[in-house]
């Protein structure tokens, strides 16, 4: 992703909203200027701040950088001090995993139960 062209100023923020909670993000960040301030903020569905990150510079090379956290429903890439250009790649997330119901558990634990059972009974 590129933020403009050398004919305009760009963008100086970003909002990447996720279709379901996550808990974790990355991308290849570059392109980013010395005078540039790039910050990236990771919300939940309530606005409320669970993460943030202030952006190396990265004039010439690209870092992976990331933000981790529980249930994040957006981030937003922000530049408060001048334009910049920046590049974003490779951006990969990783979902919430469910906390299993105990109803869930004690099922699963009765069916191993019961195939012990069968199995003691077979072997007789």
């Amino acid at each position: 992703m590129s933020n403009g062209t050398y004919d305009d100023n760009g963008f100086f923020s970003l909002r990447i909203d996720f279709a379901q909670a996550v808990d974790s993000f990355t991308f290849s960040w570059g392109m980013s200027e010395s005078w540039a301030d790039w910050n990236v903020y990771a919300y939940d569905s309530s606005d409320a701040l669970v993460n943030s990150l202030t952006m190396p510079v990265s004039f010439g090379t690209s870092f992976s950088v990331g933000l981790s956290g529980s249930a994040i429903a957006y981030a937003m890439l922000v530049n408060s001090s001048d334009y910049d250009w920046i590049g974003i790649d490779n951006f990969t997330y990783e979902g919430s995993k469910p906390v299993p119901e105990p109803a869930t558990l004690l099922l699963f634990g009765l069916g191993l139960v019961g195939v012990a059972g069968l199995r003691r009974m077979f072997a007789r």
